[in-house]
Order: C-alpha cells, then structure tokens, then sequence
C-alpha cells in the first residue's frame, strides 16, 4: 500500500500533470495517509481525451471514496472538459 505523497507523484510521473487527492467533500488528503494502493498504470492516457474522462475511467475505479483535481504547472484547477494534452502542454520544459 502506498503513501497519498507517492500515488500522487506516480500519477505525475505517468501522466505528466500533478495531482491532488481530496476527500469526497473537496478537502486535501494529508500526503503522508497510508493505506491506498498504487496508481496501476504505466502509459499515459490519450492526449485527446477530457480531464474528466481521465477522472471517471483511472482515478475513481482505482480509489473509490476519494476525488482527484487535476492542476496545471501553476497549481490552479483545470476544468474536465479540457483536453490532457492542454494540461499537459503547461508543463512543457519543467522537470
């Protein structure tokens, strides 16, 4: 089981956008809560499809009881109908 701080970083490493992991009622999830299992996948998701596709169909069957915000390079919220490949684009030349 992992740490919310490392499925959070795995999610940023295979996807290539940050994530923060909330409670159902919008709070953040302390990094350091155990208990959670790894994000299972090792490819990215399309670039074509929404933020909110991305949320339905890999973060809630992998960690139900929990919601996610997907951010840009400067940590603001991004809307699910965005597309990844636009989230992913704010983070073109950073490490």
């Amino acid at each position: 089981m992992s740490s919310v701080a490392n499925v959070e970083r795995k999610i940023r490493r295979v996807e290539g956008f940050r994530v923060r992991i909330l409670h159902l009622s919008g709070a953040d999830v302390r990094g350091e809560r155990t208990g959670l299992p790894q994000y299972g996948y090792h490819r990215a998701a399309e670039n074509d499809i929404t933020v909110e596709t991305w949320k339905a169909t890999r973060f809630r069957p992998s960690y139900p009881g929990f919601e996610v915000d997907v951010v840009d390079v400067r940590g603001n919220s991004v809307r699910g109908n965005t597309k990844l490949e636009t989230v992913r684009s704010t983070y073109e030349g950073r490490k």
